[in-house]
Order: structure tokens, then C-alpha cells, then sequence
């Protein structure tokens, strides 16, 4: 009762894993079947993609039993599915991932065009306003504070526009710059000796077989370790030795029985009773035989 106390916790435990480990996938599946269409259909397709990565994670330990009940034909079948679904969890799993990363890299890489354009054009706008403060209008009309002429007035319009530049420049840089595009691509892409691109269009495909394989072996070895081990003489029946008196040689191979194991050795007519190959046992003294 113990043991099967620890392997049912064990399974639990073991299951609850693989579940989590898919629940990447089947959200995605989900994901992408509601972008099919906006309304309640939508909504039908994502839970019937969802649906199927779950599936997916039953199929092997499926294929499992089928294959210990002697129907070989159905294990494979369950297994060549478990491919078949796999290959529509990869696809669901890839193009969400995709899709997110792209978002992703793509809002970073624009930032830090955005803040490079940004630091160009400051430096360009703080040159303009030095060169402006060097002209004699800009002591004339105290810094743009006192204007008259129209000469002037056209002159302030040009200090006013460098400021308003050098602002618009100095608000965007302080939002700061992102340190990289894709920093773990980049990263991955040194250690493996490879493009940064060519990471980053792996990596979602990575993700996705790992965790799949991880959602279904975690389902395959709960429901094996919830079954535990198999006894050696499971399902033998035993009969009494009266059964066999009178009985054809093949009933008495056939069916086991057990001789019960005994100190007192009790002379009896071999040709009366014959003994039943499957009921010889190494536990059982010799003597008994005799």
C-alpha cells in the first residue's frame, strides 16, 4: 500500500510537469486558431487546436497499453499519430513563437534606430544653435528676447527652430536605448560559432520540439510509473491438485498449479497423479518430487 501510495504521487507529480512544460503549446494552438476568424468560431478553432496538442500528450502512453495487451497493430497506430500531431503542435508552437519574437525584436530595433536618429540629430541641432549665438543679432536682441527688426525676426525664428530640435532630440534620448536587438541570439550566435540570424530563426523551433517532447515522455512515464511493476505469476490461477486426476497431459501443461511445499515426505504412485511442468518450482525441495 506504500509503494503504491509513492507511485501514484510520483505520477501526479511526473504528470503535472509534462503539463505544464505543454501548456506553452497548447496556448499557441489556441492563439493561432482564433486568428482564423474574430467571432465564436474562432474561439471553436482554438479550443479544437488545443484539443489536439493535448491529445498529442495521451497518444504515446496510449500506444503503451495497446502494446501490453498484445494489439500491436493499434500501438503503432498510436505512434504514427503521435507524429502526425506532433508535427501540428511544431507547427502552431513555431509560428506563435515567431510571430511574438518578431513583434519583440522588431519594437527594439526600431528604438534604437529611433535613438540613433535621435543622438544625429541633436548633434546637428547643437551645432546649428552655436553657430546662430555666434551672429551679432543674437547680443542684439538679448538672446531672442527683444525683437524689432524683421531681420532679426526671421533670425529668431531660426534660434527658435534649432531649439525646438535640440528638445525634441534630447526627450527621445532620454528614453534610453535598448542594449541589443536580440540579445540571447546574439549570444547563442557567439558561443555556436554561427550567424545571429540563423539562431534567431531557430530558436523557435528548439523551443517548441523540446517542450513537446517534454509534455508527452512526461505523460508516458506517469502513466508507466503509475502502473508499477508487473508480477512475475500475475493472473495464474491456482487449482487444486484433485483437478488434475484424470486429466489430459495437455490440460496439466496448460494450466499451472502449485504443490504446496511439505517437510513430511508422503509416499504416492507417480503413475496416479502426474505433476504439471508449470507447476515445478526452484523453491520447492527436490524430495517432494520423489
Amino acid at each position: 500500500m506504500v509503494n503504491t501510495g509513492k507511485r501514484q504521487a510520483l505520477s501526479v507529480l511526473i504528470a503535472a510537469g509534462g503539463c505544464v512544460a505543454g501548456a506553452y503549446s497548447a496556448y499557441a494552438a489556441f492563439s493561432n486558431g482564433k486568428l482564423i476568424t474574430g467571432d465564436a468560431a474562432g474561439t471553436m478553432f482554438g479550443l479544437a487546436f488545443a484539443a489536439v496538442v493535448i491529445i498529442s500528450w495521451m497518444m504515446l502512453p496510449f500506444a503503451d497499453k495497446r502494446a501490453e495487451e498484445g494489439s500491436h497493430r493499434d500501438a503503432w497506430l498510436w505512434r504514427l499519430s503521435w507524429f502526425a500531431a506532433l508535427a501540428f503542435v511544431l507547427a502552431n508552437s513555431i509560428v506563435y513563437t515567431v510571430h511574438y519574437r518578431t513583434e519583440m525584436t522588431e519594437t527594439k530595433g526600431l528604438k534604437i534606430e529611433t535613438y540613433e536618429r535621435a543622438r544625429q540629430a541633436e548633434v546637428r541641432a547643437a551645432a546649428e544653435y552655436e553657430t546662430l549665438r555666434t551672429n551679432p543679432r543674437w547680443s542684439a536682441t538679448s538672446g531672442c528676447t527683444d525683437v524689432t527688426a524683421p531681420r532679426s525676426q526671421l533670425y529668431c525664428e531660426q534660434v527658435h527652430a534649432a531649439q525646438a530640435r535640440l528638445q525634441e532630440a534630447s526627450a527621445v534620448l532620454a528614453q534610453g536605448r535598448p542594449a541589443s536587438k536580440d540579445a540571447g541570439a546574439e549570444i547563442l550566435a557567439w558561443v555556436l560559432g554561427t550567424d545571429e540570424a540563423t539562431v534567431r530563426r531557430s530558436l523557435p523551433v528548439f523551443w517548441a520540439l523540446i517542450l513537446e517532447l517534454i509534455a508527452s515522455l512526461c505523460m508516458r512515464e506517469a502513466f508507466a510509473t503509475l502502473r508499477g511493476p508487473k508480477e512475475a505469476h500475475a493472473g495464474l490461477r491456482e487449482a487444486p491438485a484433485g483437478e488434475w486426476l484424470g486429466a489430459s497431459d495437455e490440460a496439466r501443461e496448460a494450466v499451472p498449479a502449485k504443490l504446496p511445499a511439505t517437510r513430511v515426505l508422503v509416499p504416492f504412485s507417480s503413475q496416479a497423479v502426474q505433476i504439471p511442468r508449470a507447476a515445478m518450482n526452484d523453491n520447492i525441495p527436490f524430495a517432494v518430487y520423489a
